[in-house]
């Protein structure tokens, strides 16, 4: 076996003994992985690799429930996301005391017209209030902060006793990951429980509503992206009372 062979099969051992995955969503339109990192695991371009040559086919969304990654001099943290195009070298920070835990979200089958990695740390995204202030979104990574429009991911917050009407989204499908609290999803007519670490997979153009029974917190994506603009509108204003004679 030559050294970039071994060094691959190396790798590939090491990563299992440093992860545990596990698959949330497995659709035609997207897929959603738990990685659970126990210790720190180096994804990298051995010497001598080759990378294919033009735009990749596929993008993925990382995005870090908590602990620490590293993409060269840039480290995110829990709430921070990561577009991941193509190949791209990666460490985690990770020990068995503080595990490192990332959902990725991968689109196949994408333009990736943003054909190279960036990072996009949760502080320098942008937080709306929606539903009447019951609750709050923060777009992490959409069209207009380096996406490539193939998807979207934001931090999704709900306050207790929260109903969010029924609605659809035409052409996007939809995932959730519930990070904490309780509620019922009603999908096209079916009403599913949902509690932390629910992940739910929302075909386009199917209509859904949701009550959430807790303050809810969720890790939300859109692919393609496009379903996100409507919390940047600002919030419609209150009838005019009309004048007392």
């Amino acid at each position: 076996m030559n050294k970039i062979l071994l060094g691959v099969a190396l790798c590939a051992a090491l990563a299992a003994r440093a992860r545990a995955d596990q698959k949330l969503v497995d659709e035609p339109k997207v897929k959603l992985t738990l990685a659970t990192y126990q210790t720190g695991e180096i994804i990298e371009i051995l010497a001598g690799g080759k990378i294919k040559e033009g735009p990749p086919t596929t993008i993925s969304i990382v995005y870090l429930l908590e602990g620490k990654v590293r993409y060269g001099d840039d480290t995110i943290g829990g709430g921070d996301a990561a577009w991941e195009a193509g190949p791209s070298p990666r460490k985690v920070d990770a020990s068995k005391k503080k595990p490192t835990r990332i959902l990725t979200l991968t689109v196949p089958e994408t333009s990736a017209l943003s054909a190279s990695t960036f990072v996009r740390r949760a502080k320098d995204a942008t937080e709306y209030k929606i539903l009447g202030g019951k609750g709050k979104v923060t777009i992490v990574i959409d069209k207009d902060s380096g996406g490539d429009g193939s998807a979207y991911v934001g931090r999704l917050r709900l306050d207790k006793g929260t109903q969010v009407p029924e609605h659809s989204h035409d052409g996007s499908a939809e995932v959730l990951y519930v990070v904490s609290g309780k509620g019922e999803l009603t999908l096209d007519g079916k009403t599913i429980a949902v509690e932390p670490g629910t992940a739910l997979y929302i075909p386009p153009n199917t209509k859904h509503s949701f009550a959430a029974s807790e303050d809810i917190d969720a890790v939300q994506f859109y692919s393609p992206s496009g379903p996100e603009q409507r919390f940047k509108a600002p919030p419609a204003a209150a009838p005019a009372k009309p004048e007392q004679k």
